[in-house]
Order: structure tokens, then C-alpha cells, then sequence
């Protein structure tokens, strides 16, 4: 491995493009040369993820075999590409086959080395935490707006007769003394945290929303985030004069975050049940996003392990969406 080329390909992806110097030597530090040969699987569908790979030389055919079907090309890739990101926050299977079409090398970023530089709360961590919050908040966008596109009659309905619109203040104002601290401890977000991070969390404003209040509309501008406590909230997409159900989301998940992008509400919400939820405004985001402290770190693992789990969430209703398109459309 040339160390001058493995940096500047390094350099191209967009992933560590927030790394100074140091930073990017600490990372070519802790990747593995692979070399691959032509027709060689880089990784198969269903292996279980163990990292992440930045291709250096060569192409790469990206497949996947959907619902028994033979497999389908998705894509080929080249040079700077990034095969796996996701993979460094949310564990699990690999949902598709990478295959060398040619002599080829790459970069592996294991999750165990990544997982050393997160417990370390090392600057290198968050920067690439927070590019790949970025790339799923947008790839989230893409897909609702994508959904937005294919919903077909069937699955737009008018919103249920006991929703209404949002109003301010979103419900009852709780002081932070009357949550229960043994409901909220059993929440994977609360069971990370410290005692201290736990009562500073508690700091935000607390909302008992009623049944059918609506947080926000799709379109409208962006000034908080919500983590949910106790109850269930909807995502629904507007379409026309109807809505379309996304996903339903529980205790412990934070919806709502429109505030790394254009600062537009790309889906509607509203409460299924009385719910309570904690307010994230746009201060304390941006101190938790921006910051480097372990609850820092904690809000960003829940944040995008919340964003993997409604992107494939949507890409479920794609697949809804084309099993129940006509032939003729």
C-alpha cells in the first residue's frame, strides 16, 4: 500500500472530509490494505457486517437478489468509493453483494477500530459521526421525496377524524421532577447515560401532547427535534388532500430532525396517543451535534441508528408501493 495514495483517496471521500491532518493520519493508521481479484466477492448479501471499505484501485459491481428474484445490479463503482458506511453505527447483515470486475484494491475500516476511537471520544469519531448523520438525513429526504413521487390512490387517506392541527404550546408543560426516572431508565437512549448527562437531559422542556395533535406539518420551517418518551407518534406523508402512513415510532426515539439540512419539515407528525416527549431545540442540537462530550456521542448513536431504522422503514413502503402499482402504470 502506497500511504501518499491511500491518503489522498482518503481525501476524496466526502465521509472524512471534516478531518485535519492528524485526524486523517490516525485513521490510515487503523485500516487494512485488501487486495482483490477479478470475479473475487468483497462481501455477499447476508454476511454478517464487520466494517467499511474505501475502494483505491479497480471497479466493484454492487448486487442484491430482492424477494427470490435473480440477483439485480444496483451499481459499479470506482475509485474513492465507500462500500458499507452505515456500518461503523448500525450492525447487522449486509443487504447487498460487492464483487471486484477487475483487479482491485481498497481500504477496510473495521467497526472494532472504530468502535476504539469512539469509546476514546476521539475528534476523528465525531467528525465521521456526524458526516454520516448528515448523509443519512439526506438520503431520508431523498426517500420520502421519492415516496412522495410513487404513492398511488390506494394508499392515501384522509387523516383520522380526532387529528387536528398543531397549536402552541404543543400540550401540557411537565416539570422535569414528575417524569418517571425508572420508565425513561429503561429506554436504550437513557440507559447510556450517567446520572449527571440523565438530569441534564431532563433539562429540555417536557410536552404532554394529546391524542391527534399534530407536532408539525410536511413543509413547514424546522426549529426543534423530539424524543419520544412515552406514548407513539405517526409519520405520514401529504399527498394532494390526503396522507400516506410511514412509520409509527415509540419510547426512545427521536423524529423530527430536520435540522442538519434545509430546515424544512419533509414529513408530518402526529400523536397517535397521549404522548410525552422531550423538545430538542435548535441550541441544544446543535450542542449536542456539535459537541464532543460522552452524551454528545450517545445522542449521536441513537440519532442515527433512529435514521437507519426509518430509512428502511421507507424502503419497505417502496416496496408496498410497487407491489400494488397496476401493470399498466
Amino acid at each position: 500500500m502506497d500511504p501518499l495514495e491511500s491518503r489522498s483517496v482518503l481525501h476524496e471521500v466526502p465521509l472524512f472530509s471534516e478531518l485535519d491532518d492528524d485526524e486523517l493520519r490516525e485513521i490510515l493508521s487503523l485500516v487494512q490494505p485488501r487486495q482483490f481479484d477479478e470475479g473475487q466477492a468483497i462481501f455477499r448479501q447476508g454476511d454478517e457486517v464487520d466494517g467499511m471499505y474505501v475502494i483505491e484501485r479497480g471497479r466493484v459491481r454492487i448486487s442484491a437478489r430482492l424477494l427470490d428474484e435473480d440477483e439485480v445490479e444496483l451499481a459499479t463503482l470506482g475509485r474513492g468509493a465507500v462500500l458499507g458506511e452505515f456500518s461503523l453505527v448500525d450492525r447487522g447483515s449486509r443487504s447487498a453483494t460487492a464483487q471486484a470486475i477487475e483487479p482491485s484494491s481498497g481500504l477496510f475500516f473495521s467497526n472494532l477500530h472504530f468502535d476504539v476511537l469512539r469509546a476514546d471520544l476521539r475528534p476523528a469519531a465525531f467528525k465521521t459521526m456526524r458526516r454520516i448523520s448528515r448523509a443519512l438525513s439526506e438520503r431520508l429526504r431523498s426517500l420520502d421525496s421519492e415516496i412522495g413521487t410513487r404513492l398511488g390512490r390506494p394508499m392515501v387517506r384522509q387523516l383520522p377524524p380526532w387529528v387536528h392541527e398543531p397549536t402552541i404550546p404543543l400540550g401540557e408543560a411537565i416539570a422535569a421532577e414528575k417524569l418517571d426516572r425508572r420508565t425513561l431508565g429503561v429506554l436504550p437512549f437513557f440507559r447510556l447515560l450517567t446520572p449527571e448527562e440523565f438530569e441534564e437531559i431532563l433539562g429540555l422542556p417536557a410536552w404532554r401532547v394529546p391524542k391527534g395533535r399534530i407536532l408539525f406539518r410536511q413543509g413547514n420551517p424546522a426549529n426543534s427535534c423530539f424524543l419520544i418518551v412515552r406514548g407513539a407518534i405517526q409519520v405520514a406523508l401529504e399527498k394532494g388532500a390526503g396522507y400516506a402512513n410511514l412509520a409509527v415510532l415509540g419510547p426512545g426515539q427521536i423524529f423530527g430532525v430536520a435540522l442538519m439540512g434545509n430546515m424544512i419539515r419533509a414529513a408530518t407528525c402526529y400523536a397517535r396517543e397521549q404522548t410525552v416527549v422531550l423538545e430538542i431545540d435548535s441550541a441544544h442540537f446543535d450542542r449536542f451535534f456539535e459537541g464532543s462530550s460522552s452524551v454528545a456521542f450517545k445522542f449521536f448513536d441513537t440519532l442515527n441508528k433512529m435514521l437507519i431504522s426509518q430509512l428502511r422503514s421507507g424502503n419497505r413502503m417502496i416496496g408496498r408501493i410497487e407491489a400494488q402499482r397496476e401493470p399498466s402504470e
